[in-house]
């Protein structure tokens, strides 16, 4: 924000590890600390009288669950400043982020009891896509650009040519394919060797699960006048909605794929609803699956939760860390 309006400005900048406040100087282009200490420090705000500046300092931090349905029993994955899990087909593995600080992240994975951790890359902006359907390989983005690793960490490779962020990549039920869902809601599809890339659509929605066939794509739009869950023929690149008007997060197909499995959130619960659907069309109404006695952040620097597609086990982050408030008085 501004701190000498029109001359100044003062932002969280990350130098040699650390987190601090920094004013830019617009004139010459200059860069001066403003706070010291381990920090991160962020969200400054100027005293409106002039004073000085407000700012908050501490490291946040979560911890990573895994609830077991039938047993109604928990087991602590890690306790670190986690998210973005995604669990394996298999149910047997977790992927998620491990973020270090703004400018480092890493991709972990790990048994669901928390046992057997693997760090698989590393990098500035890193974010789980998801598993291949035989829980071998694993896709992945920094930023803009997205890899392909297998889950023993070998075999790393980057699909080039999408334009926008990948915010998924799904996998044919072959895992020779992805299907790729772009920040500015193009979809796209390429080999998983990376070759053969192309957009399947411009206008597009978050797919986060394919039928078993490979002719449809189904997801989500969690915003503007067209919320709710979508399908896509990949055929003919057409898009219609399904049910309109429900927001949901994430969108999977049960193991035997004669239906669908999407999560609501309400007050102090999850509920999962199982649609079924057949050859391009929805069967009957869709009953409640299943219904957790407690509630858990949809989101949390990404996704903070993901469900097996057997409903057997829900893993979800719960954030927490310390934070302060300060004020420095007379910042120059």
């Amino acid at each position: 924000m501004w701190l000498d309006p029109g001359s100044s400005v003062i932002l969280s900048r990350t130098v040699n590890g650390l987190t601090n406040l920094w004013r830019y100087n617009l004139k010459d282009r200059n860069f001066a600390q403003v706070t010291t200490g381990p920090g991160p420090d962020s969200s400054p705000m100027r005293d409106r009288y002039g004073k000085g500046i407000y700012y908050v300092s501490g490291k946040s931090s979560a911890l990573l669950t895994a609830y077991q349905v039938k047993a109604e029993g928990s087991t602590e994955i890690i306790a670190d400043d986690v998210s973005q899990p995604i669990i394996s087909p298999d149910v047997k593995r977790v992927m998620y982020i491990r973020f270090l600080d703004p400018s480092h992240s890493e991709l972990w994975a790990s048994d669901l009891d928390g046992s057997n951790r693997l760090k698989l890359a590393s990098g500035t902006n890193l974010s789980t896509l998801d598993w291949s359907a035989d829980s071998s390989q694993i896709s992945f983005a920094d930023g803009s650009r997205l890899y392909v690793v297998g889950a023993g960490g070998l075999g790393l490779h980057e699909i080039k040519g999408i334009e926008g962020i990948p915010g998924w990549a799904e996998w044919s039920l072959d895992d020779r394919r992805l299907y790729i869902s772009a920040s500015n809601r193009t979809i796209w599809t390429a080999n998983a060797d990376g070759s053969q890339v192309e957009k399947l659509l411009d206008h597009g929605f978050l797919a986060t699960a394919v039928s078993p066939d490979g002719k449809y794509l189904f997801g989500s739009i969690d915003s503007g006048s067209e919320v709710g869950i979508h399908q896509m023929t990949v055929a003919d690149r057409l898009r219609m909605p399904l049910l309109p008007g429900i927001e949901i997060y994430m969108l999977r197909f049960a193991p035997d794929y004669k239906s669908f499995i999407y999560s609501v959130a309400g007050r102090g619960e999850i509920s999962f609803y199982r649609q079924g659907w057949r050859d391009g069309a929805l069967v009957g109404t869709p009953p409640m699956a299943l219904k957790l006695p407690f509630a858990f952040l949809l989101a949390y620097k990404g996704n903070a939760f993901d469900f097996s597609r057997d409903l057997s086990r829900i893993v979800y982050v719960r954030p927490g860390g310390q934070h302060d408030l300060y004020f420095l008085s007379q910042a120059q």
